[in-house]
């Protein structure tokens, strides 16, 4: 997910690549799939991502660009937080 461009990866895996079932993985709690992204049929894949079973959500994404390693932890999914400023009064009525 180099800069962000998943959506390139994607359109690339759909039309000349692949997305191969990797190895079952488990994070936070929550056992997950991990899936390759290859922009080609039979390459490395570009990145790899762990999706729960139960809910089909991303949980780790994993990437290699420019010779460094990438990993993206996803959590908190449909978890809302409401932060007023300090500033902010609150009155009673």
């Amino acid at each position: 997910m180099w800069d962000g461009v998943l959506y390139d990866d994607l359109d690339a895996a759909h039309a000349t690549g692949e997305i191969r079932r990797g190895k079952p993985g488990f994070f936070e709690n929550a056992s997950c799939i991990w899936w390759e992204v290859a922009p080609a049929k039979g390459a490395p894949p570009h990145y790899s991502v762990c999706v729960g079973e139960a809910d089909h959500l991303p949980r780790v994404v994993r990437s290699r660009e420019h010779n460094l390693n990438y990993v993206y932890t996803l959590t908190k999914w449909n978890v809302t937080a409401v932060v007023l400023p300090a500033e902010a009064k609150i009155v009673a009525n």
